[in-house]
């Protein structure tokens, strides 16, 4: 493998590709300059979302936009002419629907029946633009209590009352479950925290803490901010961050009475003219610098000119934009798509690209290198695998690549599988790679050996890294051990921004020497772990958030050491040295989990009971307030359920082989406890024999997705109609049911309520379906 950059996996090239992208505004918060038909029946003044709520046939007027304002249509025509992104502004009511908290004591409290269907539709713009290979960035553009004192901020009040009360708390809570939603889609380049807001005090530090908090569901996706027209502002602050955090400017010559006095030509030679000046702004941000909104409109024209020379100006103007920003940051939105009435082509895409004001292609043509590597973020993926020859790999390519990437951030993937005990050149201080080391955020070390490890040692300090992966190919072989690794060994701080912290089929005895006091993320895969050194690693990551052990072997781990840490959000334990017993103890002592994860969970030490031999019963109720997602993937953990109470959750996901009568009877009992705020459930489960274990749920009442797949277990789909809240299913039965072949029938019926198919390459027994929207 030479090193040439990596194209990585396909959510990494949505996300650090240039992005060539269009908004298409007031398809959810509505304008009514750009949309005018949906506020027809709104309340006065009529220029807001909750305007058009507060009127007659609120609901019916916001669904008929949403099914048809973006058609498909309109997705080809965006990659017919070359662009790859779009931005798609929401407001915070529009998540009422998976979470209905979101609007308590806002202005659209009372309209939660208006805007509880939104999110389907938000939800299948997103699948359907990655069916057409276009990423999507997500802009709050209405915020609790609004950002800014214009219509498209939710309200249309003209007051700004984000900042009062606990509207920036709701504001932060929103952000959180938009980011949940979307996580698992690949396609999701960013978040924007906000759109346009006006610059108070205490912006920037909310914007940290609502970060903060967004990097615990997800430690890499980058998050946009705002400049609240204070690039200069903005742009050093981002910078300061060990994470991707992405300033997003607006650029507009329209709206002042200074551009009223401009035309075209004079506003395209002011933009040549501040090149060095905004060139300064992406490097003040690492390259992380974005333009999510300009348009080609002009505040003012030449006396006496025509239409023809408007035309022109619009031209030269959009022409000296694209140039500027091509050469210059990570990416660009022309705000708007289209409009419903008129021609105006200077805020209309579509009119712009008609009348020949912007181009008609704006992507790079063809070839995988224009379609990937135009980015100088794509330069600076490097994956190398490393020989202790100078033409292994050729030195030429890899400086090539640094070069190319600019300023921007490293991402690294090294094997040292052929490196022997020997020195890699690439590897030591001299090379152009070690010279830029400041600037490798992402580093991966696959098929290290304790003979060769060592070469690593001129990368520390490494300043400015994010994330660290040491990967295995073999578990079958020793443990790597991790005694020449800096990292571990030195007293001062080796990685002040390390985030996340994989290691894979390692072996240490003594955890790092000083503390990680950014380590958020820990992952231990196959790992064996001394007790001191299980200490060690507790003590010295006090900001942990998720924390993952997957078969990680030592004699009396002291797992309950977990309770030290009083910013655990995210527990993943598969492992086995940790009895039922002990593994519920751990619980008690963490109270602030959202998100828990477990499977084979047995006591090799037998200092516990095993569960085969438990009686069935606990004294003690474990309550876990936060808990948001519960993940059970075995028979001992499903038992352990009869003695834990989630009152908050919201996602299921149980998983188990051998089950029989009584488990399913816990695990049934279980779930309806929760049947109220449960909205995603997932079920898993094996039986040994045929014999007929009928699966019966309760009446979930709130559930939006459920997925069953079982084996020797009758469940039947026509029970998915109970759920009446439901919005997507997916069911496969083994053996098939004998009426399997005919399960598309029972949906046929009036009024259709669901849309599915019998997928015939995942065999018989299998159907899925979607609710079709009334």
């Amino acid at each position: 493998m030479s090193a040439l950059p990596s194209l990585g996996a396909a959510r990494d090239v949505y996300r650090y590709r240039k992005q060539r992208g269009v908004n298409l505004g007031s398809w959810f918060v509505l304008e009514r300059w750009i949309t005018p038909r949906p506020f027809r029946d709104a309340a006065q003044p009529g220029q807001s979302d909750l305007h058009v709520a507060q009127g007659g046939n609120a609901r019916r007027n916001f669904e008929e936009h949403w099914e048809s304002w973006i058609k498909d249509e309109d997705w080809q025509w965006i990659v017919d002419h070359g662009y790859n992104t779009v931005r798609i502004p929401v407001g915070y009511y529009h998540l009422c629907g998976p979470e209905p908290r979101v609007i308590q004591n806002t202005d659209f409290s009372p309209f939660q029946n208006v805007f509880e269907g939104a999110w389907a539709f938000i939800d299948r713009a997103i699948q359907t633009a990655a069916r057409y290979h276009l990423g999507v960035l997500l802009d709050l553009h209405a915020s609790p209590g609004a950002q800014n004192p214009d219509s498209h901020s939710g309200t249309g009040s003209g007051k700004v009352l984000m900042w009062e009360g606990s509207n920036r708390t709701a504001a932060t809570f929103a952000l959180h479950v938009l980011l949940s939603q979307i996580i698992k889609y690949d396609n999701i380049v960013g978040v924007e925290l906000l759109n346009e807001p006006n610059d108070k005090p205490w912006l920037p530090d909310w914007y940290a803490d609502t970060l903060n908090d967004l990097r615990g569901i997800s430690p890499d996706i980058p998050l946009y901010v705002a400049d609240a027209w204070h690039s200069e502002k903005y742009a050093p602050w981002a910078g300061a961050r060990a994470d991707c955090v992405i300033v997003d400017q607006h650029l507009y010559r329209c709206f002042t009475e200074e551009d009223r006095k401009k035309w075209g030509d004079q506003h395209a030679a002011e933009l040549r003219q501040g090149k060095a000046a905004f060139q300064d702004l992406t490097k003040q941000c690492r390259g992380n610098f974005i333009i999510g909104e300009f348009s080609a409109a002009l505040g003012g024209q030449p006396p006496g000119s025509n239409a023809g020379e408007h035309d022109r100006q619009r031209r030269v103007f959009a022409k000296a934009e694209l140039e500027l920003f091509e050469e210059s940051c990570g990416g660009w939105f022309f705000w708007t798509l289209k409009k419903q009435e008129g021609w105006d082509a200077g805020w209309s895409l579509k009119n712009a690209t008609q009348a020949e004001i912007m181009p008609a292609y704006v992507g790079r043509r063809k070839g995988w290198r224009d379609v990937v590597l135009n980015s100088p973020l794509a330069w600076g993926a490097l994956s190398i695998e490393c020989g202790s020859e100078n033409n292994h790999p050729p030195m030429p390519v890899v400086e090539l690549c640094i070069r190319n990437s600019g300023v921007a951030p490293l991402f690294l993937s090294l094997d040292l599988e052929l490196a022997f005990a020997q020195a890699i050149p690439i590897l030591q201080p001299c090379s152009l790679l070690l010279q830029n080391k400041e600037r490798i955020r992402e580093l991966d070390i696959h098929n290290a050996g304790a003979w060769n490890l060592w070469n690593l040692v001129h990368f520390w300090p490494a300043t400015n890294l994010v994330h660290f992966r040491i990967l295995q190919r073999s578990q079958y072989a020793m443990p790597l051990e991790l005694l020449e690794l800096p990292l571990f060994q030195r007293n001062r701080q080796q990685a002040p921004r390390l985030h996340t912290l994989l290691l894979e089929h390692c072996a240490f005895d003594d955890g790092p020497a000083h503390e990680l006091t950014s380590l958020q993320e820990l992952h231990m895969s196959s790992c064996s772990v001394s007790t001191e050194g299980f200490k060690d690693i507790m003590k010295t990551c006090p900001s942990l958030r998720k924390l993952v052990f997957k078969g990680v072997v030592g004699k009396e781990c002291p797992f309950t050491l977990v309770s030290m840490l009083p910013n655990l959000q995210e527990l993943d334990l598969n492992s086995y040295n940790f009895g039922i017993e002990r593994f519920l103890d751990t619980l008690r002592m963490c109270p602030n989990l959202r998100r828990l994860s477990f499977g084979h969970i047995t006591d090799n030490s037998h200092s516990y009971t095993p569960i085969d031999q438990v009686d069935g019963s606990w004294d003690e109720t474990i309550t876990m307030k936060h808990i948001r997602e519960l993940d059970v993937g075995s028979r001992e953990g499903i038992r352990s359920l009869q003695t834990v109470v989630i009152p908050s959750l919201t996602h299921l996901t149980l998983t188990c082989g051998h089950i029989k009568g009584a488990l399913l009877e816990i695990m049934l009992r279980f779930i309806s406890q929760h049947d109220k705020n449960l909205q995603y459930l997932k079920l898993t489960l094996r039986a040994d024999t045929p014999d007929v274990v009928i699966l019966t749920l309760p009446d979930l009442s709130g559930l939006v997705t459920l997925y069953i797949d079982v084996w020797n277990i009758d469940y039947h789909p026509r029970r998915v109609f109970k759920h009446t809240s439901l919005l997507k299913f997916y069911i496969q039965v083994w053996p098939p049911l004998p009426d399997s072949a005919g399960w598309e029938e029972i949906f046929h019926v009036e009024p259709k309520t669901f849309e599915v198919s019998c997928p015939w390459t995942k065999g018989p027994g299998v159907i899925e379906g979607r609710r079709v929207e009334a």
